[in-house]
């Protein structure tokens, strides 16, 4: 019985992380629109000049903190993908102490001590393995705590951008609606991350 509901852990851990890599992978591709419209509102803010100096220096550091964050997403994402494939690999281990379990209560099982020699060698491994993995998940779970704080600050940023806006009348209205598409994408992207925390709690 225990040895099915580890599998069952196992199996869980592996979908689980599938899930988290494609929310990873969805905040990825909206980091990169927040990216992209910090590029266009720096565009407009060079034009403008001297007159929306604040709005840039606020769409300059949100698409820096889009960049990191976008790197910081890939390599998450990298980690949660090589944790289900340890999990796959420890689901394997599982079928295989089963296997074993079947043939040692076979009465008329040969080489049976060579046999319970291979299981406890597979034991020591998924112990060991059971270990990493929960490493690497405490790792991966610091990782997301870090983006998202990075989520938040550009969150932040945002809003000041729409007080920054409010300064330039002549261009606030193409501010005012850069300003709400980053808002949107960083919440989006916070959305998504949450959805990931949520999900690794249940591994």
């Amino acid at each position: 019985m225990k040895s099915r509901n580890t599998k069952k852990s196992h199996n869980h851990a592996f979908v689980a992380l599938a899930k988290i890599s494609r929310e990873l992978y969805l905040a990825t591709s909206k980091a990169q629109e927040v990216s992209l419209i910090a590029k266009n509102a720096r565009a407009l803010a060079v034009r403008a000049g001297d007159k929306v100096l604040g709005f840039k220096a606020i769409t300059d550091f949100i698409d820096d903190l889009a960049t990191s964050t976008i790197q910081l997403a890939k390599a998450i994402n990298e980690e949660a993908l090589e944790i289900a494939h340890k999990a796959a690999q420890l689901q394997r281990k599982e079928f295989g102490l089963e296997q074993f379990d079947l043939v040692l209560k076979n009465p008329e099982a040969t080489h049976a001590e060579s046999i319970i020699a291979l299981k406890e060698k597979l034991e020591k491994e998924l112990y060991i393995s059971g270990k990493e993995q929960r490493r690497s998940l405490n790792s991966l779970i610091s990782n997301l705590m870090d983006i998202q704080q990075e989520i938040r600050s550009a969150g932040i940023i945002a809003l000041n951008a729409k007080v920054e806006s409010a300064k330039s009348p002549e261009y606030q209205s193409s501010l005012d609606v850069i300003a709400d598409d980053i808002l949107h994408s960083t919440n989006q992207i916070k959305e998504r991350i949450d959805r990931s925390q949520s999900i690794i709690k249940t591994i």
